[in-house]
């Protein structure tokens, strides 16, 4: 299962292409907030909602099943998730977040 995040993680880092490039923050973090409540509802037609061809084509509904559930399981007492700055990455900013589950000390990055 850690291969299949690690291979699922660079496809957020998609995401931020997927997004209008002249979002204001509070919009990205409603975004990141979409992105996080599909994961955790296993809700794959709203993970996809704003995505192109290419991120639709890449995230199945399969790979993306898998995920949510190793996800949704670890998160589901809660979760607090945490805004972090953004960075450049190949020449792309990067905006990050920190998800957590409440209960214990799993914590995720998101890169969108």
């Amino acid at each position: 299962m850690h291969f299949l995040i690690n291979l699922f993680l660079p496809f957020l880092l998609i995401s931020s292409a997927i997004a209008e490039e002249n979002l204001e923050r509070d919009q990205k973090e409603v975004f990141e907030n979409q992105m996080v409540t599909s994961l955790l509802t296993n809700d794959y037609p709203l993970f996809i909602e704003r995505g192109s061809k290419t991120f639709k084509d890449a995230i199945t509904p399969d790979l993306f099943t898998q995920i949510s559930a190793l996800i949704s399981n670890e998160m589901k007492d809660g979760y607090k998730l945490t805004f972090l700055n953004p960075i450049t990455k190949f020449e792309c900013t990067v905006y990050l977040s920190k998800i957590k589950a409440v209960h214990s000390s799993t914590e995720r990055l998101i890169q969108l």
